[in-house]
C-alpha cells in the first residue's frame, strides 16, 4: 500500500510515501499524516491509498506518522476542497490544508472540544423538593427533560440561576459530566 499525500506547497501534484515504520493507526483517506519533505517535516492529508506508485517502492520515503484515527474532514469538505483546487487551478495540498483549522494544520491532536454539562441524577424526582423551592423545581424539571445534558449557557438563556446546580448536586438530584462531541464521520 502507498500513501498518496496532498502537501501544502505551491506544487500542483501529490506525493507518494510508504506507510510509517511504527505506529498503530491505520491509514485512511482524509487523515493527516506527518511526512518528510525536503529538509523539513510537514503535515499533509492522505488523498488515496493506491497499491502502486509511478516510482520504485525503494525510492519512496516512509511517512513519519499517521496523526488521526478518523478523517479530519467529512466527505463533503474533502470533495469540495479538491473540486475548488481543480476549478481554480490551485494546488490541492494548499486547498485541503486551508480547509482545516489552524491548529490541525500544525499537527495538533484532534481532541474535540468538551464542556461540562449537567443532568438529573439517576432516580431524581421533583417529589424530593418542597413545593416552595420553585426555582430548584424548575431547574430540576429542565434537567429531567434533557437527559443528554444541559450547559450552563442554556441555563443563563432560560434565566435560571447557575448556582442552584450545586444545591441540587448536594441534594443528590443533579450531576455534572464532561461531554465529548463525537467526531464527524464519513
Amino acid at each position: 500500500m502507498i500513501l498518496r499525500v496532498a502537501i501544502p506547497t505551491p506544487l500542483h501534484r501529490l506525493f507518494d510515501y510508504r506507510p510509517p515504520l511504527s505506529g498503530n493507526l491505520k491509514p485512511q483517506v482524509g487523515c493527516r499524516v506527518s511526512v518528510p519533505f525536503g529538509q523539513r517535516e510537514v503535515i499533509g492529508i492522505i488523498t488515496a491509498l493506491p497499491e502502486h506508485s509511478e516510482f520504485p517502492l525503494d525510492k519512496l520515503k516512509p511517512a513519519k506518522a499517521i496523526l488521526d484515527a478518523a478523517p479530519v474532514l467529512d466527505s463533503l469538505q474533502f470533495y469540495l476542497s479538491r473540486w475548488a483546487a481543480s476549478y481554480y487551478a490551485y494546488p490541492e495540498g494548499d486547498a485541503l490544508s486551508q480547509a482545516l483549522p489552524a491548529l490541525l494544520r500544525k499537527g495538533e491532536p484532534t481532541e474535540f472540544a468538551h464542556e461540562t454539562l449537567w443532568r438529573a441524577a439517576q432516580g431524581a424526582s421533583l417529589d424530593a423538593l418542597s413545593k416552595s423551592a420553585s426555582r430548584q423545581r424548575e431547574l430540576l424539571e429542565l434537567l429531567l427533560r434533557n437527559p443528554q445534558g444541559v450547559s450552563t449557557d442554556l441555563l443563563r438563556v432560560e434565566s435560571l440561576p447557575v448556582p442552584l446546580l450545586k444545591t441540587l448536586k448536594d441534594k443528590g438530584l443533579a450531576e455534572d459530566f464532561i461531554h465529548h462531541p463525537p467526531p464527524a464521520c464519513w
